[in-house]
Order: structure tokens, then C-alpha cells, then sequence
């Protein structure tokens, strides 16, 4: 575990700093989403996995504890989806084609 000092979100230099190594860092995830994306396996995977998050369904449970678990798991496949569309905007409605052919 690395010993940094406590961040100071007072000290102005330290937000900038911590801006752009944020901003780094999302721009890389997205750059990865990118190149995941041109497989055709790993779209099968992202469509399989929206399915199971039941992500394009609402959802509603007379049961709380199964309306929490069933809005967890969707929660999830939205975060996928959003990630997805910060990388290719139209990718998804090319994924659900692929998957109707």
C-alpha cells in the first residue's frame, strides 16, 4: 500500500492534479472499450450479459428483497451500457442486430 499524503481538495493544484489523472484514466477505460468492441465475441458477451441484467426491463416486485436484487442487477447492466456508449454510441444497436440475424 502506497504511503501518499491525505488529499487536500482545498489545496487548488491537487484538484487540477486530480482532474487530469481522472480524466486520464476514463479516457483510457474508453480506448479499452474500443478495442473489446471489435470482437465479435466479446459483443456476443456484452449482449449476453444485458439479458441476464435484465437491463431493458423494468422491473417491480412485491417482495422488497427481490425488487433490491432485481434493481441491483440491473443497475449493473446500465453502468455496462454507459460505458458502451461513452466508447461507440451506436454499437449497441449494432450488438442487437447481430444478435436477431
Amino acid at each position: 500500500m502506497e504511503n501518499n499524503p491525505p488529499y487536500d481538495a482545498g489545496d487548488v493544484e491537487q484538484v487540477k492534479d486530480k482532474r487530469t489523472s481522472t480524466k486520464l484514466l476514463k479516457e483510457k477505460h474508453i480506448e479499452e472499450m474500443k478495442t473489446l468492441l471489435l470482437q465479435r465475441p466479446f459483443r456476443d458477451w456484452v449482449w449476453r450479459t444485458l439479458e441476464r441484467t435484465r437491463a431493458f426491463q423494468t422491473h417491480s416486485h412485491l417482495d422488497p428483497h427481490s425488487m433490491a436484487i432485481a434493481s441491483g442487477r440491473r443497475d449493473v447492466g446500465l453502468e455496462i451500457i454507459a460505458d458502451i456508449e461513452a466508447a461507440d454510441i451506436f454499437i449497441l444497436s449494432i450488438i442487437k442486430k447481430e444478435q436477431d440475424d
